[in-house]
């Protein structure tokens, strides 16, 4: 069977519909670029974008930097936030708080 004529169970329409609803959230989710700054800007900027964008879902790029992503992790524990980081380590989401 060729895909176009190709029907979805439940199972694979309910998977596709989630990817597309994360790739929604994350084309059209508030964004801040820590990438390239110093670490002790970062944090002020980071803490700043927290507290302007309080409740909505929020994603930080911080690069390859370790140290860029401890500084992102220990802001959203200290708020309190939920969060999570990519597979690749160069982004963290913060989940609507």
């Amino acid at each position: 069977m060729h895909a176009v004529g190709r029907k979805f169970d439940s199972c694979h329409l309910h998977h596709f519909l989630a990817s597309a609803r994360f790739f929604i959230l994350e084309v059209t989710m508030l964004t801040l670029d820590l990438h390239g700054l110093r670490h002790e800007d970062a944090k002020r900027k980071l803490e700043l974008f927290i507290n302007d964008h309080w409740g909505k879902m929020l994603k930080i790029i911080t690069g390859h930097s370790s140290s860029m992503r401890g500084i992102v992790s220990s802001t959203a524990q200290y708020y309190d936030l939920d969060f999570t980081c990519c597979p690749l380590g160069t982004y963290i989401i913060i989940k609507s708080h």
